[in-house]
């Protein structure tokens, strides 16, 4: 059975506690979740801010470092939202369509997970909004602005110590 996965962007998808493997045909995302003996199979969607972390700070400063002062390294998502979805059903030979909508963070959270097709138990289908990593972002960009305002100061007074004497 192939789940075909549409703009699923960061959303991991797991069975039995265990990643699945993404494949890819024609530009097309899927799965192949394991079916058991009666056809039945269920399928985890989870989205995680990458500021929920435990060691979050660490992280991010690490990248902060490595990217030169946080320039080169990838945006972090605007969405600071939280995604644990379960699909479960029975194999009817066909294949599942799955479309992911991304919430908009000026809106708040909404639906997140559709089916296409009919007949599937969807259960936590819908974002929640991590109050927690929106705050941990805001003290990013805040630490992030002062620190390089802080050493772009201190690389200017060098400089001009140097040229002085």
């Amino acid at each position: 059975m192939k789940i075909f996965l549409h703009n699923r962007k960061d959303i991991k998808v797991f069975q039995d506690a265990k990643p699945l493997k993404i494949y890819c045909q024609n530009g097309k995302e899927y799965v192949l979740p394991q079916v058991d003996d009666n056809g039945y199979f269920q399928v985890e969607f989870i989205k995680k801010s990458e500021f929920s972390g435990a060691l979050w700070l660490f992280r991010a400063l690490f990248f902060w470092i490595i990217g030169i002062m946080g320039f080169f390294t990838p945006r972090y998502s605007k969405c600071n939202h939280s995604l644990n979805c379960q699909v479960s059903g029975i194999d009817c030979g066909m294949p599942l369509n799955v479309s992911f909508i991304h919430p908009n963070s000026k809106y708040g959270a909404g639906v997140g997970v559709k089916l296409r097709e009919e007949g599937f138990n969807v259960d936590g289908a819908e974002y929640i909004v991590d109050n927690k990593a929106q705050k941990r972002k805001k003290l990013y960009s805040f630490l992030s602005s002062v620190l390089r305002l802080a050493l772009i100061a201190l690389i200017i007074v060098v400089i001009i110590k140097a040229m002085i004497g």
